[in-house]
């Protein structure tokens, strides 16, 4: 796979290595913003390959859930779905011997803002209309997008505070 890149900003040295600061380009294709590169952040599916960004810092393209467009370009992904902050997961006692997971989501990198959502409600998409995102209702876009929100929860990530 071949993605074409624009470095931006300057180059820094890490310990062994040179670090150069790079987007990959981002077009409009029929009202989506498409890329011709996969997202770093792989979902596993059983239909189609989807993947996430974290945003513009943290790898260079727009924060969301894409799928790869399978009529085109074999490195042609299109962004669908937005992809809310997950600022803390809290694991509450639920009954004896439970426990119910709880994530604190937002849609800014401040917690300001931010709804607390049980996985029912992650897997439902029901925490867009508590955000006031537009969510599509196409089920394989839902599970998608709440795979990498549990997907975030469950990594250790500076986005992530337990």
């Amino acid at each position: 796979m071949s993605a074409s890149i624009d470095p931006v900003g300057d180059a820094t040295r890490g310990d062994d290595q040179v670090v150069v600061p790079f987007r990959r380009r981002v077009h409009n294709h029929d009202g989506l913003l498409t890329i011709d590169a996969r997202p770093p952040r792989p979902i596993g599916s059983a239909r189609g390959r989807w993947a996430f960004s974290l945003g513009e810092r943290a790898d260079g393209l727009p924060r969301g859930v894409w799928v790869h467009i399978t009529d085109t370009d074999p490195d042609h992904w299109a962004l669908v779905a937005p992809l809310p902050y997950v600022h803390r997961v809290l694991r509450q006692p639920d009954a004896p011997a439970r426990f119910r997971t709880v994530y604190l989501l937002g849609t800014t990198p401040a917690a300001d803002h931010a709804i607390d959502c049980t996985r029912g409600e992650v897997m439902s998409g029901r925490w867009a209309v508590r955000l006031d995102v537009a969510l599509s209702a196409d089920p394989p876009v839902v599970r998608a997008v709440a795979r990498a929100i549990l997907a975030l929860g469950e990594q250790p990530s500076p986005e992530v505070r337990g």
